[in-house]
This record gives structure tokens, C-alpha cells and sequence, in this order.
């Protein structure tokens, strides 16, 4: 069934709150956000949300079926509180664990791509292997942007490599988002390598990309000293 975000917000301020509420027989689990220029908050919220900033908020998971046990007995309290449900939309993440399935610009059926055996060199990144490497194009490889979103203390900014990928092109989607696409091994594009710490970083920024995007393989190449490394980066689908 589908999920959403609930914020935490009025009446039902906090995951104590929310089990009273909705007689729930666990304590949600907390999760902290942010946005920018309600990149989040906008994508895919229900109509019966409030389009408040998610800047600085608390969310946790809730299934369809506790979303509208809240909306009923909200109705029913004829309370004038408007929760927020945000559909739970982050980047996809299913990296083959066989093949190089998705990697950015190449079609990983063609022969030339084939591996042989789970224990290929090439296998890496795995699904759930940290810390990795992420090549950033956009907002994220803003230090303003990736400290608000990763809660990064203000006198330790976030430290980049300068970085380029081949087989990608840049685009635009609601005409100010950057969007990598596929291209051909002879296109470049230049951006900074961020190096992600942990499965908890890497779901804020998947959360924050939404399901516009996807998690694929790519080779990271450093401008500095030319060294390659296999990692990650988020291709608009």
C-alpha cells in the first residue's frame, strides 16, 4: 500500500502524540527533514495537505490505512487542523547485484557489458555498501544545501571533490531543476564528488531528489589528480 510522510505539527506534535491519536501499537519512528524552495513538500502532496515549508520539520512514516484513521477522527472531532501528508517519494535505489544495472549512458544488456559472476570488480557499488561516493550536479553540490539537509554543524562544512562523469548530459525538468539523462560516452559532465557516510545520509538525499530521480552506477573521475573511483549519482527518470 502506498505511504506518506506525516508531519509533526499542532495537536499532533510529536511520535507520542500520533500513537494516542491513532491508537498505534508502536512508537513511530522520527525522521527530520528539510527542503529547498519546497522541492519536497511540492511533489506529489495530497490535496488534503497543507503546503507549509517542511524547513526544520519532523516526519515519520505512516501507511494509507493510518492516514485515513487520522483524517476520520479529525472529522469527527470537527477539529480545524489540516495535517500534512506528503507521499512518500524518494529516488529509487536497486542496484543489480550481477550486473552493472543501471549505470549512466551505457546499456547494460549489450555484450561489451556483460560480467562474469557475482564477484566481478566492477560490482561496486553494492546496494548497501558505505561509505560511497556520490557525484553531485546541482543543488546538492551546494555546501549550503547539503549541510541543511545532512544537519551539519555550521563551522563544518561539507568537503568536495571536483568531479567529473562520462556518458551523461544535463537538462532541465519545471524549468530550474538540473536533470542528468544518458548520453554517449563521448559527453562529459563536470560537477563535485561528495563522499556519502552512511545509509541514513544517503536516504535524506534520496528523499530530497524524490522519485524524480534514481540511484545509478557511475565512474567519478577527480579533477585534481585524474584517479577514477566507482560510485553513485542520481539520473532523472
Amino acid at each position: 500500500t502506498r505511504s506518506y510522510l506525516f508531519r509533526f505539527e499542532g495537536p499532533i506534535a510529536d511520535a507520542e502524540a500520533l500513537r494516542d491519536f491513532a491508537n498505534l501499537p508502536f512508537l513511530p519512528l522520527v525522521l527530520h527533514g528539510t527542503s529547498d524552495d519546497n522541492k519536497i513538500a511540492n511533489n506529489g502532496e495530497d490535496d488534503m495537505a497543507d503546503n507549509n515549508n517542511t524547513a526544520n520539520a519532523q516526519f515519520c512514516l505512516v501507511d494509507g490505512k493510518t492516514r485515513l484513521l487520522i483524517l476520520r477522527k479529525l472529522a469527527e472531532l470537527q477539529s480545524t487542523f489540516r495535517p500534512t501528508f506528503i507521499r512518500d517519494s524518494k529516488a529509487k535505489k536497486e542496484l543489480s547485484p550481477t550486473s552493472l544495472y543501471p549505470t549512466i549512458g551505457i546499456d547494460t544488456t549489450l555484450p561489451q557489458f556483460r560480467l562474469h559472476g557475482s564477484s566481478d570488480a566492477k560490482l561496486v557499488p553494492a546496494q548497501d555498501m558505505y561509505p560511497v561516493w556520490y557525484f553531485f550536479y546541482g543543488t546538492l553540490a551546494e555546501g549550503a544545501v547539503l549541510s541543511r539537509l545532512l544537519c551539519m554543524p555550521a563551522n563544518q562544512p561539507p568537503t568536495y571533490r571536483k568531479a567529473r562523469l562520462r556518458g551523461g548530459r544535463l537538462t532541465t525538468w519545471a524549468r530550474k531543476y538540473k536533470a542528468l539523462i544518458d548520453g554517449s560516452q563521448n559527453e562529459i559532465v563536470r560537477g563535485s564528488a561528495y563522499l556519502v557516510n552512511n545509509a541514513d545520509d544517503e536516504r535524506v538525499l534520496r528523499y530530497y531528489e524524490t522519485d524524480k530521480y534514481e540511484v545509478v552506477r557511475c565512474v567519478i573521475k577527480f579533477e585534481e589528480d585524474g584517479k577514477e573511483v566507482r560510485g553513485l549519482t542520481f539520473r532523472f527518470v
